[in-house]
């Protein structure tokens, strides 16, 4: 009995350490390409991963969405995505809609990996960052290894 007890607590350990690593190392594979993308970028502007690019998804334009965002207020191709965020519960997260062609996918981000919205505040309108492929980002430094990577547009191309 006590082996199967400890045996339990060491699954539920390592279910827990796991998911741990998930909330950090991001809960998408374009989320790594972003972070991927930042740290080559070394500082300098970078571009979102994108068509050509090696990323998992292709895209033209986008919109990022912070919490609590005017859904009713973005470009048209966009608010049917929208309407489906809960943007009014989820604090900790921001969702990239990419569009390629009349295709919208929608890519929730963890914002203590990676927050799109914490360097946008001038930038915002209410609540939402249109920007294309030609828009360059710049990730602030991270002070400590468990803070989110902060990315901030900086001009479009």
């Amino acid at each position: 009995m006590r082996g199967t007890v400890l045996a339990v607590l060491a699954v539920v350990a390592m279910a827990g350490a796991t998911g741990w690593a998930m909330s950090v190392s991001g809960h998408s594979s374009y989320e790594q390409d972003i972070v991927s993308a930042a740290e080559r970028a070394g500082g300098s502007h970078f571009a979102l991963p994108g068509q050509g690019a090696g990323a998992s998804i292709a895209w033209n334009e986008g919109v990022l969405v912070c919490p609590y965002a005017q859904i009713g207020n973005l470009p048209q191709r966009f608010i049917e995505a929208a309407e489906k965020l809960d943007v009014e519960a989820h604090e900790g997260r921001s969702w990239l809609l990419l569009a390629d062609g009349q295709n919208v996918r929608t890519v929730s981000i963890d914002r203590l990996a990676v927050d799109m919205c914490g360097g946008l505040s001038g930038d915002l309108v209410e609540g939402s960052f249109p920007f294309t492929r030609d828009t360059r980002w710049i990730a602030e430094q991270q002070l400590a290894e468990q803070q989110a990577r902060v990315l901030s547009p900086v001009a479009s191309a």
